[in-house]
């Protein structure tokens, strides 16, 4: 599958809340107070702002979560769907 089609595969996904998160985003989220609620927040809020990165062979999406900061999420598709595999502040 090519990246642009997994681009729309991984918003349709994380539009309809059919994702997950790996045990690194989560340990990434504890250790730097993000919660389930930001990662939301910053769905809901549009994920206009997309980067590809050929590296990690992953979609990277930056936007506002409940408070003030950006947060950025990193996210890959495969045949079992969307996996965030890690969360930072931007």
């Amino acid at each position: 599958m090519s990246c642009k089609n997994k681009l729309f595969e991984i918003r349709r996904d994380l539009k309809s809340n059919n994702f997950e998160f790996s045990i690194h985003a989560y340990e990434r989220m504890v250790e730097r107070g993000i919660f389930a609620t930001d990662i939301l927040a910053l769905i809901k809020n549009g994920l206009k702002h997309s980067v590809w990165i050929e590296k990690h062979g992953s979609w990277n999406f930056s936007g506002q979560g409940i408070g003030p900061d950006i947060i950025t999420i990193a996210c890959t598709y495969n045949n079992y769907g969307t996996l965030i595999v890690t969360v930072f502040w931007k």
